[in-house]
């Protein structure tokens, strides 16, 4: 993430895709869903973070044994979050070309 100038000390949002966050736990992790959502294919979870409303979901698999406020560890890295300024204005995110496993692009290439 590339800090913008003047951002010391201003309110900040960390933003994470419900697809993005894991079982087992990450660099943040999470604990008890107040709602389960059985899709099929995939679970919804909902909880709250710190007495909020909820305001926090993760897409698990759809085979998933959790339910509703009993605890299970989520969790997210920091490599998926997405930070945005007071404005709702995503920071840029830069990925280095040499962090790139050219492998996974071309497979063929191994």
């Amino acid at each position: 993430v590339t800090p913008r100038d003047g951002m010391a000390g201003k309110a900040l949002t960390l933003g994470i895709r419900p697809e993005h966050i894991q079982l087992g736990g990450g660099d943040i992790v999470f604990t008890a869903p107040t709602v389960i959502e059985r899709l099929g294919a995939n679970t919804v979870a909902y909880a709250s973070l710190n007495g909020e409303s909820e305001n926090f979901c993760a897409m698990l698999p759809g085979s998933v044994g959790i339910r509703a406020d009993a605890p299970v560890a989520t969790g997210i890295n920091a490599a998926d979050c997405h930070l945005f300024d007071e404005a709702g204005i995503a920071f840029e995110c830069r990925v280095e070309l040499t962090e790139i496993d050219m492998n996974v692009i071309n497979p063929t290439a191994a």
